[in-house]
């Protein structure tokens, strides 16, 4: 495989957590300066992103290509993905360009490096600010859409194992109760968040 060097050949991405973009594709080999210059500009766009933070490409003879962008979240990569140039990049690659791709949103959750230092958080603890935000992010992003969607005998399971998703407000049962006793580090006068909501 080929790099195809855009930002460099490796992104320079921050301590996680943070949000990979995959797309693997097969090129058709269709109008290939008219895909040069889609890709040229679509790299144009995307660095003036808000929450964007590098990418990686390789691309092989066969066409088969894998491109992994890398934001700060979910937001970031939901505004890119409804920016109306790029609408129009992908529109034309399902009419003209590819004749198979995949897309998968993941969230970085550790990383190294060849020299062993880790942006994982192991060698350098986050800032609590980031592990606030970081909490915030995942009751907006994974709990609050689970609640919404899930079965009644789920919620009741989480009723009985994790009191504050039900919504009681017993500070004593609460998720935030029960990492503060394991780990007394996080507890802090300016948390700002209400689980019990």
């Amino acid at each position: 495989m080929s790099d195809v060097a855009v930002d460099g050949p490796l992104a320079n991405t921050p301590q996680p957590p943070y949000v990979a973009v995959i797309f693997t594709s097969m090129f058709t080999g269709a109008d290939v300066e008219g895909y040069a210059a889609m890709g040229e500009r679509m790299m144009e766009l995307v660095r003036s992103q808000p929450g964007y933070l590098g990418v990686e490409s390789v691309h092989d003879e066969t066409g088969c290509g894998i491109t992994v962008s890398y934001w700060t979240d979910l937001a970031a990569v939901a505004n890119w993905k409804q920016h109306i140039e790029h609408l129009q990049a992908q529109q034309a690659g399902r009419s003209r360009w590819y004749s198979d791709y995949r897309l998968r949103v993941c969230e970085v959750s550790r990383a190294t490096d060849l020299h062993g230092s880790g942006k994982s958080g192991e060698s350098e603890p986050p800032h609590f600010a980031a592990l606030v935000e970081s909490r915030k992010g995942w009751i907006e992003d994974r709990l609050r859409p689970w609640c919404q969607r899930a079965l009644r005998s789920d919620l009741l399971l989480a009723e009985n194992e994790w009191v504050d998703i039900a919504g009681k407000a017993d500070p004593e049962k609460t998720l935030w109760a029960w990492a503060w006793n394991r780990f007394p580090d996080l507890v802090h006068a300016d948390l700002g968040i209400d689980e019990t909501s």
